[in-house]
């Protein structure tokens, strides 16, 4: 049997990166670390900060899984405006398409005009398509939807929508069943092909 008499305590070296604790975001804020996070790596212990902006990101992502309650978004104004389009919860006994798009990006930009085609074929079944466009350089959203002549509801802010939902890039879509709850999301940087979207409502519907 060993006996153990003697206790050796190791004093690791603590290395934390140098860097300012505060800094810009897309957003235009100016944001504090205020979390730190520390492991081991060959006997040396390295600590990486979070700030409250990324550490808000990943609570609210987790959070949009399959079944649960959706939260409500943050619209500045609207464009085709839509009862109670803030109020998610309202819209319980249809079929919710929420999209998350920007002017900038290409593949959102696309599925747009295919999102606005199925709220005119399917709205009279319960399908509810908001369109959120929740981002910076909003400025020219007005233009870009009247020379499209798009009419589903589309959201407009500057960001606050997507951090509350935890989206990171463009596009994504979130589909809600009739109950209210979440029933199919697109991972992180996934754009969902319109065939499949067409499948999914479809699906959705008695």
């Amino acid at each position: 049997m060993n006996h153990w008499d003697t206790l050796i305590r190791l004093t690791p070296t603590l290395f934390v990166p140098q860097m300012p604790n505060k800094g810009a975001f897309p957003d235009g804020a100016f944001l504090t670390w205020d979390d730190v996070h520390v492991w081991d790596s060959s006997g040396m212990l390295i600590a990486s900060y979070a700030s409250p902006f990324t550490l808000q990101f990943k609570r609210q992502y987790h959070k949009l899984v399959r079944g649960a309650i959706p939260l409500n978004i943050e619209a500045q104004r609207w464009i085709n405006p839509i009862e109670h389009g803030d109020r998610i919860g309202w819209f319980k006994g249809k079929v919710v398409l929420l999209h998350f798009w920007a002017t900038w990006s290409p593949e959102s930009v696309e599925q747009l005009a295919h999102y606005d085609e199925l709220y005119k074929k399917h709205k009279d079944q319960g399908l509810v398509v908001i369109a959120i466009h929740s981002a910076e350089e909003a400025d020219d959203v007005d233009t870009f939807i009247a020379e499209h002549g798009y009419t589903l509801p589309i959201a407009v802010d500057e960001g606050a929508s997507a951090q509350r939902y935890g989206i990171w890039n463009f596009p994504q879509s979130v589909l809600l069943d009739r109950d209210g709850r979440i029933a199919w999301l697109s991972q992180e940087g996934e754009a969902p092909s319109p065939a499949q979207l067409e499948y999914l409502l479809n699906d959705a519907f008695p």
